[in-house]
Formats: C-alpha cells, structure tokens, sequence
C-alpha cells in the first residue's frame, strides 16, 4: 500500500492536489517565472544601473519562496 507521499509524488503536476501541494504554481510556472527573472537580470546588467550595481530587478514572488532581504554594499565572501 501506498503512503500519502509516495501517492502525491506519483501526481501529474496539473492535478488538483500536485498544484495545491504547490501552492497553486505547477512546475511549468515555477520554470517560467524563473526564466523571467533570468532574462530581466541580464538585460539589467547590461545597462548603466547593472554597470553600476543599482536599481537590480526583483525577482517574481513565488508561493511558498522566501526571498532574502537584500543588503546594501559590498558583499564579500570568507574563503
């Protein structure tokens, strides 16, 4: 017998329980919102604001996604 997971996993992503599992969003969606913030990030960065690290686009909110909060200045990164 199958558990609730391993029957969920098994769904098509456009059924109705897939997609609430999803929040709404199917894979399908989540692919394209993500290709939208890839293709508005580099058309930003090669503008004057991308040359000069300002105004970066936000990326579309996603169900379920918790985006960072964003710092102003300089990252850096210990090795």
């Amino acid at each position: 017998m199958l558990e609730a997971a391993e029957w969920a996993a098994d769904l098509p992503p456009e059924s109705a329980s897939k997609r609430e599992l999803n929040d709404g969003w199917a894979n399908s969606e989540m692919l394209l919102a993500e290709l939208v913030d890839i293709v508005r990030l580099n058309l930003w960065s090669k503008s004057k604001d991308g040359a000069k690290s300002r105004n970066r686009p936000k990326p579309i909110p996603r169900p379920g996604v918790v985006q960072p909060k964003q710092r102003a200045g300089r990252k850096t990164f210990s090795s």
